[in-house]
């Protein structure tokens, strides 16, 4: 029983440590400030930055390749050392600055939290137009974004929703 309370222990430290990194979050009017993972909720705008780590599942909306392409290492997630490649949505391609999603406003339908990894089903309604989402718009929690400098994403799941904090309790 003692070597079980130490393991609870020691994650329930990991878990504090995790959760007091950091993440730029939009406020408004495009301005970005720096906010703890544990503050991160469903809705918010965040920027993500080459190394860093995904503090929930998000949408992908534009990243610092044009085309909106951006490299992300799940090894957290599957154990996989090998990049996936991820794509925005062509309607979310400009919003490349922080400065653009001052008036940025869209309304996301998606199905209800899973720990199915490799499946996503959604809409996006933006600009009067409704777009369909699949897995490769997605961005999980404790991916790595590798390759590519930065990316704005919008939470669609945080803890204890997350797919990855799912899969931990099947």
């Amino acid at each position: 029983m003692l070597k079980e309370a130490m393991e609870d222990w020691n994650r329930f430290l990991q878990d504090l440590k995790v959760n007091a990194r950091k993440v730029e979050v939009h406020i408004g009017k495009g301005e970005f400030m720096e906010r703890a993972w544990k503050e991160v909720y469903v809705g918010d705008v965040i920027k993500v930055n080459k190394n860093e780590y995904f503090p929930s599942d998000l949408l992908l909306l534009s990243s610092s390749y044009e085309d909106g392409l951006c490299y992300v290492e799940t090894m957290n997630l599957d154990g996989e050392t090998n990049l996936k490649v991820k794509r925005s949505l062509e309607a979310t391609l400009s919003l490349h600055s922080d400065e653009q999603f001052s008036k940025f406003l869209a309304t996301l339908r998606c199905e209800d939290p899973n720990p199915n990894l490799y499946t996503f089903v959604g809409n996006l309604e933006f600009e009067n137009e409704s777009h369909p989402l699949s897995s490769s718009q997605i961005l999980l929690r404790d991916s790595k974004l590798r390759n590519t400098d930065y990316i704005y994403g919008v939470v669609v799941f945080s803890e204890p929703d997350t797919k990855a904090v799912k899969i931990k309790y099947l």
